[in-house]
């Protein structure tokens, strides 16, 4: 008597990976490592050898997370786009201000990524509403970077960052870093501000 044919046989067939696939996998894994470690030369040679890795967003998110500003640059010299989010809604500008890397910050601003562009722009549903990178420079104490970041920023935006970070301050019974924001960098006073 015959045994009838496992179907999930067929299936395993049809989606395990391909000997390229593999290799693609094996070399973004090398490439991950080479930005955690900052490994410059191995990011050039992993991307020489797969080219289609000089835009990978995963990786490029991933160089902005561990402040790998050369890789960073790297990415953004082959064409990575400073405003595009990843799979969580998050913008690369929006990573770089909330870990604090205003080097990155700045490089991003300067490659074109827009300060103003918050997470409920991307997704409506976003918990960290008005979270731009003018609140979160302001969080780290940044003064000379809420300086940069302040001409490029929208009214609005400036104010749900003071607004958020005076909620911040009454959750923590101190005055925090608010006044940061309050002292308006080499800037006129704001028509807008409330």
């Amino acid at each position: 008597m015959a045994t009838e044919p496992d179907p999930w046989d067929e299936v395993y067939r049809l989606t395990e990976p391909t000997s390229e696939q593999r290799a693609l996998s094996a070399a973004t894994n090398r490439l991950w490592d080479a930005i955690t470690r900052s490994d410059t030369d191995a990011v050039e040679a992993v991307a020489a050898e797969y080219p289609s890795l000089k835009h990978d967003y995963t990786c490029f998110f991933h160089a902005i997370e561990v402040a790998n500003a050369e890789a960073v640059s790297f990415f953004l010299a082959h064409g990575a786009d400073p405003n595009a989010p990843d799979e969580s809604g998050r913008t690369p500008l929006w990573v770089a201000s909330s870990v604090g890397y205003d080097l990155v910050v700045r490089w991003l601003v300067e490659a074109g990524a827009d300060p103003n562009v918050l997470p409920e722009d991307i997704d409506p549903e976003a918990e960290c509403r008005g979270e731009s990178a003018l609140f979160y420079a302001a969080l780290h104490g940044d003064e000379e970077l809420v300086g940069y970041l302040w001409p490029r920023t929208r009214p609005d935006v400036r104010v749900a960052a003071r607004e958020l970070m005076t909620a911040r301050a009454q959750l923590l019974a101190e005055p925090g870093p608010v006044s940061e924001l309050d002292a308006e960098p080499n800037a006129a006073p704001d028509p807008g501000r409330q």
